[in-house]
């Protein structure tokens, strides 16, 4: 009798390890080497009673692990490229100059077979973060107003994370995971989420 009981406590415990084991989800790690907890179904949902800075915040290690599987090539992006649709790319370049205007500066980013401009300043043009993401949707949020300055908010966010990037840095290479806009079979509203030297 003692025997079958101690059978089965072992097997209870054996089970549970085994549970907790295989229960252990891989998580990944932000650039700072913390982890990316997903947001839940009922944190998307809140979204709408947030103001728009936070939401940045709050989802911001999620938008770059998305940007980061769901990015394309620049010869990728020339293939399947579609007019007034936003795009996660990566592509590597020399930075060929910059133009400074008020608080709109601009770096021209010569990948070898055209010219990109990427912006850098305080103010950003375009939604290309926003809508280049597949966790953000209209239906999430209260009205336009507060969409429109959600993406305002994520530009903000993507120029602040980078590195910083001036007159020193002409001729220097660079990696660039950005987000950007197809207008008229162009790219446009082009904005960095990370950006890394390249020795």
């Amino acid at each position: 009798m003692f025997l079958i009981q101690y059978l089965k406590s072992g097997c209870l415990i054996l089970f549970a390890i085994v549970y907790l084991l295989t229960a252990c989800e891989v998580v990944e790690l932000d650039s700072a080497g913390k982890p990316i907890i997903p947001m839940s179904a009922e944190e998307a949902a809140s979204l709408a009673n947030l103001e728009p800075n936070v939401i940045a915040d709050k989802i911001w290690h999620d938008l770059i692990s998305d940007a980061n599987k769901t990015s394309v090539t620049l010869n990728e992006l020339e293939q399947t490229k579609e007019n007034d649709k936003s795009y996660f790319v990566k592509f590597k370049g020399t930075i060929e100059s910059i133009d400074e205007k008020s608080k709109s500066i601009t770096v021209n980013l010569n990948t070898g077979n055209q010219i990109i401009p990427i912006q850098v300043g305080s103010i950003i043009k375009g939604n290309a973060i926003r809508d280049a993401s597949s966790l953000l949707s209209f239906d999430q949020f209260k009205n336009q107003i507060q969409y429109s300055r959600l993406s305002k908010a994520l530009n903000k966010t993507g120029v602040e994370n980078i590195i910083k990037i001036d007159g020193s840095s002409v001729g220097k290479k660079v990696d660039v995971l950005s987000a950007l806009t197809i207008k008229n079979n162009q790219i446009q509203d082009v904005v960095p989420l990370n950006v890394q030297w390249i020795e």
